[in-house]
This record gives structure tokens, C-alpha cells and sequence, in this order.
């Protein structure tokens, strides 16, 4: 799957993806989408990417679309999987959320 993610949407999945829990199989697929994922040091300097001691993340370029490849099957799976069961969407990311959905082939 080639999706194309706003940082927003990155930095959502980085949150669930690794707030999951499950057996071995399923941290294993996890850790290895982290790796996708996850910014480098020299996107994180770009984007002025900052998390807070409260957890919080801020970033300045907020118009950046990244490609990300994600081809393995099961990688796929727990992605769409993780977002379908994820219950801390906010009311007001509506949107975003929608689109997320919409690049990961799930129905809204």
C-alpha cells in the first residue's frame, strides 16, 4: 500500500500503533510499522517537531504530505485494524479522521 500522510495523520498513527498491546505477533508487525513511521531526526528538525512533558506534539510545517510505502499484508491488516478500533478520536478532527479512513481504504 503507497498512502501519502499529513503529518497529522502520521503522528496519529505513531500514537496507536504504539499504544498497542497483544500478543508477540502483533507488537512484533507494530514495531516494524513503527519503523516506517516513525520521523527521523532530520524530519523532526524540519517540521520543528516537539513533544512536551505532558505527551503533547507540536510541529510548525503544517502543510507536509509524507509517501509512505507499507506493503507487507499484515502490516496493512494491524493498520487498518488499530484505526478502526481506535476509540480516542476527537469530535473536532473530524476531518482529518475522515481522510485518514477515506487513504486507508476504509469506509467512514
Amino acid at each position: 500500500m503507497q498512502v501519502e500522510l499529513t503529518t497529522w495523520e502520521r503522528v496519529m498513527l505513531i500514537q496507536i500503533i504504539g499504544g498497542l498491546r497483544g500478543t508477540v505477533a502483533i507488537i512484533r508487525v507494530a514495531a516494524r510499522l513503527l519503523d516506517i513511521l516513525e520521523f527521523t531526526p532530520a524530519e523532526r528538525k524540519t517540521l520543528g517537531l516537539v513533544a512536551t512533558e505532558q505527551g503533547l506534539i507540536h510541529w510548525h510545517a503544517t502543510e507536509r504530505a509524507w509517501p509512505m510505502a507499507i506493503m507487507a499484508p499484515e502490516q496493512q491488516t494491524l493498520l487498518r485494524t488499530a484505526v478502526q478500533q481506535f476509540e480516542g478520536w476527537q469530535t473536532t478532527d473530524l476531518p482529518h479522521v475522515e481522510a485518514l479512513y477515506t487513504k486507508l481504504g476504509l469506509s467512514f
